[in-house]
């Protein structure tokens, strides 16, 4: 009975060595939730940052955008400015051109007058001289011949006249029309005149009456040239000033357009540049909270990298700590082994009371990510091991033959590296129950309940485990969800921003349409205007040309009175 009673204290200690790298492991899972919660939390903490500062910008490119809209606002009251500045600019300039066609045009008819004034004056002095000749010659002819022959020179003297004037009609016919009729009413009258001085000449044969009336004729027509001199210079310098006057209105003109149309332009320039800072602050924040939300997702994706790189090292130090106390047995054979699928060797004489009691729940079934979180007892000390009692030859530490040496193999195989155990020899033909030979190879059927209380131990072992993958898998999830929720909010923003613009340039476009309709609407006012400006124009210059032709007429009848006055005289 002495190998009987030395069984169960190397058990109990078996069983004491197995708690306390259970203890580590429950800790090392704990501090391993630990550290996935504080990252979950400064995950969550980092994402509400990351969507206040989305907001933050977000309410900065509404500002931007709001600022962008008031910047239209003022170009389009600027363009507005600069279209009336224009507008008004184009009405000074017509009306300085029409004002200075009309002193053009009345320079031009004065100019007109003038000549016609001296051409006038010109005639009635070739006429004075004429006449004047006749007279000395019929006095002439009437004191040497006795006045025998003055009628056949009086006429020859006419008809050289008539001959004059005849070529001066001939030569300005188109021009002249009414020129010409005051000339043959002036002819007429020096005819009448030229008959009443040779009658007195008959009267008063001796008298020298031809010097008084040749000097009062040139008075008069010197005096006639000197007041219409004086009217033409009086109109020249009238229309110097006009000249001036305009030239001085256009220039003041010219000068407050070019200061409306620099400050237009100024203020054009300052709202264009207060547009593109606004969009291109625009775009920073929107770049900048993209920038930000791309950070957010890589360093979620590093957490969760960093956790699932956590728990495959916790996964792969359980495989590795499960491997050693098995003796190289993996998971999957340790879960078979106790759902009776691996036949180790006198498994029936094993003494267990039950073999579906220590039967573990299904490892599929268990939502463990993999092996490492079974968490199954060790195979050691369960008793389980092949030729743990199995005589050998070996002291106790090397080979684990012999009573005592196969817990010391045992112990080197559990401290130093993953050893396979060597192949030995089947064991040779047993009874089959009960039999001294089974009892020495296989002493741990007299302890059951050790067996069963360790087959417990793994599978709750085994169910926490379950529930703590169960709870990471849903925290993983819920993290997963948390993401998709931040890149959902990101598209969000990116759309209400895309949209934002693409109201903000069709704002623009219609502002720039709206402002072009405007401009045409102003262009066909201008013309219309234009189109007034020269009807009024052309009534005026029509106006201007009655006026003229009355002026003409009366200063031909002015021309008439004074050459009968002086016929007279």
């Amino acid at each position: 009975m002495a190998p009987y009673d030395a069984v169960g204290p190397e058990l109990a200690a078996r069983a004491s060595d197995t708690i306390g790298p259970r203890r580590a492991f429950a800790a090392e899972r704990d501090e391993l939730g630990t550290e996935h919660a504080r990252a979950l939390a400064a995950l969550r903490a980092e994402l509400e940052d990351a969507q206040r500062a989305a907001r933050a910008e977000r309410e900065r490119a509404e500002a931007a955008a709001r600022a962008g809209e008031a910047a239209q606002a003022q170009l389009r009251r600027a363009v507005r400015d600069t279209n009336a500045a224009r507008a008004a600019l184009g009405d000074a300039k017509e009306l300085a051109r029409e004002a200075d066609a009309r002193a053009r045009d009345d320079a031009a008819a004065l100019a007109k007058a003038d000549a016609r004034a001296e051409r006038d004056a010109r005639r009635l002095e070739r006429l004075g001289a004429q006449l004047i000749d006749a007279r000395r010659a019929r006095a002439r002819g009437a004191q040497s011949e006795a006045g025998s022959a003055e009628p056949s020179a009086c006429s020859a003297a006419a008809d050289e006249a008539a001959l004059a004037r005849a070529r001066g009609r001939s030569a300005h016919a188109a021009q002249l029309k009414q020129l010409r009729a005051a000339l043959a009413a002036a002819e007429a009258r020096a005819r009448r005149a030229e008959a009443a001085a040779g009658a007195a000449l008959a009267e008063w044969p001796g008298r020298p009456t031809s010097a008084p009336p040749e000097r009062a004729r040139r008075a008069d027509g010197s005096a006639v040239a000197a007041a219409l001199r004086r009217r033409l210079d009086a109109a020249t310098a009238d229309a110097a000033l006009l000249r001036s006057a305009l030239r001085a209105s256009r220039e003041g003109a010219d000068a407050r357009v070019a200061s409306v149309r620099a400050e237009a332009d100024a203020r054009e320039t300052e709202l264009r540049l207060a547009l593109a800072e606004a969009r291109r602050a625009e775009r920073v924040a929107h770049e900048r909270a993209a920038a930000e939300i791309r950070a957010a997702r890589a360093e979620a994706r590093s957490e969760l990298a960093k956790s699932e790189a956590a728990r495959a090292a916790a996964v792969r130090a359980t495989d590795r700590a499960l491997r050693a106390r098995t003796g190289g047995l993996a998971l999957a054979d340790a879960a078979q082994l106790f759902a009776g699928g691996v036949a180790l060797p006198d498994h029936a004489d094993a003494g267990l009371p039950d073999h579906a009691d220590a039967r573990l729940p299904d490892h599929a079934d268990a939502g463990l990510p993999d092996r490492a979180d079974a968490g199954l007892p060790n195979r050691a000390d369960a008793g389980l091991i092949v030729g743990a009692a199995r005589p050998g030859t070996g002291d106790g530490d090397s080979d684990g033959g012999g009573g005592g040496g196969g817990g010391g193999g045992r112990r080197r195989v559990l401290v130093g590296r993953r050893q396979t155990p060597r192949p030995q020899a089947p064991p040779p033909a047993r009874p089959a129950r009960a039999s001294a030979a089974v009892d020495t190879v296989h002493p741990s059927r007299h302890e059951p309940r050790a067996v069963a209380a360790l087959a417990a131990e793994a599978r709750d072992a085994h169910a926490r485990l379950g529930a703590q993958a169960a709870e990471f898998e849903k925290e993983r999830h819920a993290r997963g969800a948390e993401l998709a929720a931040v890149q959902r909010d990101a598209s969000s923003a990116k759309m209400l921003h895309a949209r934002r613009f693409a109201a903000v340039e069709a704002r623009a476009a219609q502002a720039v349409a709206s402002a072009q309709a405007r401009a045409d609407a102003a262009d066909a006012r201008a013309r219309g205007a234009r189109a007034d400006v020269g009807t009024a124009r052309a009534a005026a210059a029509a106006e201007r040309a009655e006026a003229l032709r009355a002026r003409e007429a009366s200063h031909l009848a002015a021309v008439k009175r004074v050459r009968s006055g002086r016929v007279g005289a």
